[in-house]
């Protein structure tokens, strides 16, 4: 069996979050060639979403020896120590990343997130205000932003920053509204012999359809910093946080990165 066919089918465990088999496959491939980096980048995931941090660590330690200036291996080792209670050694790697991308406003968003986990409420709130800067479209940082300086008792910069929050999201909001009325005139019919059918919907379904969701007051909470995967490289997985190739700074793609580093902050039970 060749390298790309067991990498392959490292991926498409890891698509069916079939993890333990995926890192099975990716070391399979590695034992036979160390330097392969999309296993080494795909297991350090893999182990990342196993909670394995201190070897995902490893990972990304082999990955910056092999690639000394790239800043998202600092990062993402980063991530890692700061699960480990490292947060010493996050720090520096977060530290280092910006260094070597100082114009990358997704990198001080990212120490940001981390800094407020440590309780450094005016670091983060100083690491936001230079993400925004940098990138004054980033809905996160403008969330986040306002929910640290809520917590300093600061409420009329706060909600300044949620209201900026909520108008940079209010066009993805008015784009889901739209599929919604779009479908709103029609409804599945089942009928007695199991065949599915479109019918119109009547007049007072159609008006129910067709009301705007009310923005929830109570909706703002703590959100992870994202960044634009480079999908080629990833277990499918534009939601895994380590996988760039080259750095993607789109300022439209920010949600698939939640999910993961999410995950990761859960305890297991």
């Amino acid at each position: 069996m060749n390298l790309d066919q067991l990498f392959n089918e490292g991926l498409a465990k890891a698509q069916a979050n079939n993890i333990p088999e995926a890192i099975k496959k990716f070391n399979q491939v590695l034992l036979l060639d160390p330097s392969h980096k999309s296993s080494r980048v795909n297991r350090a995931i893999a182990l990342g979403k196993n909670q394995q941090f201190e070897e995902a660590a490893k990972d990304y330690s082999f990955l910056i020896s092999m690639e000394p200036f790239h800043a998202q291996h600092f990062g993402d080792r980063g991530v890692c120590y700061h699960l480990l209670g490292q947060n010493e050694k996050a720090m520096a790697d977060f530290d280092k990343a910006i260094s070597l991308e100082p114009n990358n406003g997704y990198r001080y968003a990212s120490r940001a997130f981390i800094r407020e986990r440590m309780k450094d409420h005016k670091g983060a709130v100083a690491d936001y205000d230079k993400a925004i800067e940098l990138d004054p479209k980033d809905a996160i940082s403008h969330n986040n932003r306002g929910m640290i300086l809520e917590r300093l008792g600061k409420m009329e910069d706060a909600q300044k920053s949620f209201k900026e929050a909520d108008e940079l999201h209010q066009p993805q909001r008015s784009a889901d509204h739209e599929a919604e009325l779009k479908g709103a005139e029609e409804i599945s019919v089942k009928s007695k012999d199991g065949k599915v059918a479109i019918a119109p919907k009547k007049k007072k379904e159609q008006k129910k359809a067709a009301k705007a969701p009310k923005p929830n007051k109570q909706e703002h909470q703590l959100m992870v910093p994202a960044e634009e995967a480079t999908k080629a490289e990833t277990v499918t997985m534009g939601y895994l946080f380590s996988t760039l190739k080259s750095i993607v700074t789109d300022p439209e793609i920010r949600t698939e990165f939640m999910l993961f580093v999410k995950s990761l902050f859960v305890k297991k039970k």
